[in-house]
């Protein structure tokens, strides 16, 4: 009967919600400490980001999300304060947590993608002109990763020369280049342009502004590449051979040859040969030209790194 008894009891004392005064239980009603969870997310398209760090200010806590980019912090004390988002690759964010009367908030955050390089071209282009000038020119052809596709301009400095310019995106190419009619960049100042830091900065949609890379140009080709014949309006068969100096300028390089149509200049050319060894003084156009017309040629120097340098033109007259 004893036995009988003590087993009642036991069943009651069990089955029997206890009081709950533990002040870390979070169903105990006086229980003062309360969670923040959430889940960060890429912007777009949306995607778990895992391992980053939440960082809740107030009482130097710090955890990482998980796999599916979730997050709790728990037994933290409900005052109002900053909770830190980081992770590599994008840009950090903080979102002030405002307890009211909460005990638990959830956060739902997106972080925004770094833009980083996906390639770069920067080269210089010297052009040769008549009676006894140079102008230096910029070729700079950015394209970017932005899984997030918000860049709203993208900009080229060199603050060596005091320069900023927009770059302009080609649609068919894919990349920013200078919004000009040769997509170039004039250097107009004597300052020399080697050695002189050249900055591509984008800026997205949210204002963030990231300087992306720092580069140089390698070399400007100054030395002077002349022509020998045909010039001077010299009458010539419909498949000229175009003759000029030989060209040392201490490094290697090709040549590229060009034909237009006229005297003044037009795209593309009627004829162009590229790619032609260094030691070459001399081409036949294999292409039959129009008769009696008049043309004007010139040559470029292209060194390994793309600089180039372009010759005066010479002019001929076809029979």
């Amino acid at each position: 009967m004893k036995k009988i008894l003590f087993l009642g009891c036991l069943i009651f004392i069990i089955s029997c919600e206890a009081p709950r005064h533990n002040p870390l239980d979070p169903k105990n009603p006086d229980n003062s400490y309360g969670v923040i969870n959430g889940c960060l997310q890429t912007c777009s398209p949306h995607k778990p980001i895992a391992g980053a760090n939440v960082y809740w200010q107030n009482e130097d806590r710090l955890v990482k999300t998980n796999h599916n980019g979730t997050f709790q912090i728990d037994y933290i004390l409900p005052n109002n304060g900053w909770l830190k988002l980081q992770k590599d690759g994008f840009f950090s964010d903080s979102v002030f947590i405002n307890w009211g009367s909460l005990k638990k908030i959830t956060v739902q955050q997106e972080l925004n993608t770094i833009p980083v390089l996906d390639s770069l071209l920067i080269y210089s282009i010297i052009r040769n002109l008549y009676p006894d000038r140079q102008t230096l020119n910029l070729a700079v052809k950015v394209r970017i990763n932005d899984p997030d596709d918000d860049i709203d301009s993208v900009f080229v400095t060199i603050p060596g020369l005091s320069i900023k310019t927009q770059l302009g995106y080609n649609t068919t190419s894919k990349f920013y280049e200078p919004d000009s009619p040769n997509r170039e960049l004039l250097i107009s100042s004597s300052k020399e342009i080697i050695g002189c830091e050249i900055q591509i900065i984008v800026k997205d949609k949210s204002a963030n502004n990231t300087l992306i890379t720092n580069a140089f140009v390698t070399r400007v080709i100054k030395n002077p590449l002349v022509l020998k014949s045909p010039l001077g309006h010299a009458v010539v068969s419909s498949k000229p051979v175009l003759v000029w100096e030989e060209f040392n300028p201490g490094f290697p390089f090709i040549f590229s040859v060009e034909i237009y149509l006229g005297d003044e200049p037009n795209e593309p050319p009627v004829w162009q040969k590229s790619n032609l060894p260094a030691d070459t003084k001399s081409i036949e156009v294999d292409t039959e030209l129009i008769s009696n017309a008049d043309y004007f040629w010139l040559i470029w120097c292209i060194d390994d790194f793309l600089n180039r340098a372009r010759s005066k033109s010479k002019t001929f007259h076809v029979e």
